[in-house]
């Protein structure tokens, strides 16, 4: 049986199709290890394929594709958030990088935090 990361294409596509009246906590926790799986292919491949998804379905994609990125290129995902929209998206990808951050760089953690609490209260 083929793994999602071995063809997260077709994952994202099974998604896309039959896979869309999925169980919604079914559904959220494929496209979080789709989100990931493209998120280690690039950042290009995976906010393509983001900015393609029903908006419902966003968040949970983001958690993956920022999990991913959390692991190879914390920086990078630190920069990908400082110019996404401050939207659900977002909100998902700085929950990663603060629990990512908490151990290696608590100041940088604290600080998106920060702005996450802000951002929270502001609606």
């Amino acid at each position: 049986m083929e793994t999602i990361a071995q063809n997260p294409e077709k994952a994202a596509n099974y998604l896309a199709g039959e896979g869309a009246g999925a169980e919604i906590s079914h559904k959220h926790e494929l496209l979080s290890r789709v989100g990931e799986s493209l998120g280690a292919s690039g950042i290009d491949v995976a906010r393509n394929w983001l900015d393609n998804l029903p908006q419902s379905d966003q968040p949970a994609a983001m958690t993956g594709i920022a999990s991913s990125m959390a692991k190879s290129d914390p920086s990078g995902l630190a920069a990908f958030l400082g110019v996404l929209p401050q939207d659900e998206n977002w909100e998902a990808g700085v929950r990663v990088l603060v629990n990512n951050l908490q151990e290696a760089d608590p100041e940088a953690a604290a600080a998106w935090q920060a702005m996450l609490q802000s951002k929270i209260e502001q609606k």
